[in-house]
């Protein structure tokens, strides 16, 4: 009975994927030329988004599904649920950190090219 208590940590792979994605996505955003954050911070806001998210998302999913009647599983699912929702922004937001490396490093390449040719031409 004391090991069936437990969380089950692989129960909920849509939430560590859920928060990948996310965080992919919000670093993404963060480093674009919209907001121009450093790297260190959009890592941090993408993992805090995600996490604030899944918060506010287990605050509303909680009552709605464990209201009724006492679920000995409720608590460890709402803790599997938020840990794997975190652990997969952490995951996603240290993938995104190379792919936008990559990304906005060849971007502003192109730009710095495109503004030469303007020079060239005027």
């Amino acid at each position: 009975m004391l090991a069936s208590s437990g969380p089950n940590w692989l129960g909920s792979p849509q939430h560590f994927v859920v928060g990948l994605i996310a965080a992919v996505v919000a670093y993404a955003v963060a480093r674009s030329r919209w907001m121009r954050l450093p790297e260190w911070l959009a890592f941090v806001v993408a993992v805090s988004l995600v996490s604030t998210a899944e918060l506010v998302l287990e605050l509303f999913e909680y009552p709605l599904l464990y209201a009724d009647t006492f679920h000995y599983s409720a608590y460890y699912d709402t803790i599997a649920d938020m840990a794997n929702s975190i652990v997969g922004a952490v995951v996603g937001a240290a993938i995104a950190v190379p792919i936008a490396r990559r990304w906005f490093t060849s971007a502003a390449g192109d730009d710095d090219e495109h503004d030469e040719l303007a020079e060239e031409s005027a």
